[in-house]
Parts: C-alpha cells; sequence; structure tokens
C-alpha cells in the first residue's frame, strides 16, 4: 500500500468531517479500517468503492480513476478485472449481492466508454 494502512481515507475521513459531512467522513473511515484490516491496495479500495453495496451508482470521479488506472498498466489491469469478475462470481452464488454485480458492469461499460483502446 502506498500511503500506509488506509492513511488517505482516514485523512480523506477527516476532512469530510471537518467540512460537516459526516456520511463521507464514515465512508472514508470504513474503507480505511477495511484497507487496514485486510490489507488491500488502493485501487481494490477504489474497486470496493465503485462496487459497494449502497443503493447508488458508483461516482463519476471513482469511474474516472478506475479508467484512469487501467491504461496505467497491466498488473492494474489485471487487478480491476479480477476484483470485477469476483464481484460477479458473488452475485452468482448469492443473489442479495445483485447490486455488487450490476455496479461491476457499470464498471465495465464506463472502461469500454472511456478506457484506452488497449484497455478494451
Amino acid at each position: 500500500m502506498s500511503d500506509g494502512a488506509g492513511g488517505k481515507k482516514f485523512g480523506d475521513a477527516w476532512n469530510s468531517l471537518v467540512s460537516g459531512d459526516l456520511g463521507s467522513a464514515w465512508r472514508h473511515a470504513s474503507l480505511g479500517v477495511k484497507q487496514a484490516a485486510l490489507d488491500l491496495s488502493d485501487l481494490e479500495v477504489v474497486m470496493e468503492e465503485a462496487t459497494s453495496s449502497e443503493p447508488w451508482g458508483p461516482h463519476g470521479k471513482t469511474l474516472a480513476e478506475i479508467a484512469r488506472r487501467a491504461d496505467q498498466s497491466q498488473e492494474q489491469f489485471r487487478e480491476i478485472t479480477a476484483v470485477l469478475s469476483g464481484r460477479i462470481a458473488d452475485a452468482w452464488r448469492n443473489k442479495k449481492k445483485w447490486r455488487q454485480a450490476y455496479k461491476g458492469l457499470l464498471v465495465i461499460e464506463h472502461l469500454i466508454k472511456n478506457a484506452s483502446e488497449d484497455v478494451v
């Protein structure tokens, strides 16, 4: 992990808390704890955020970051596709996780439309 055990997410949580956005502060703090506890990479945390079970779609900034990172290296592209296939497979086994699979498909659609031709 580049900023050590979810440090960026905790910084984002603090900034959200200071600005009065408690929901965002809670989300960033919980992602930071999850990143530290599960030893997730920053990219895996971004993918987790994009394909969460929350009742809203992935944020445009998150989708843009995923597309940008997919273009950066084959390793990051493989990491993205591994998370996406895992989300879809999880939904196949547990129908209650349909939202995560749907959001995974939204990420794939965004990559097809906005990533470089090398990714597609």
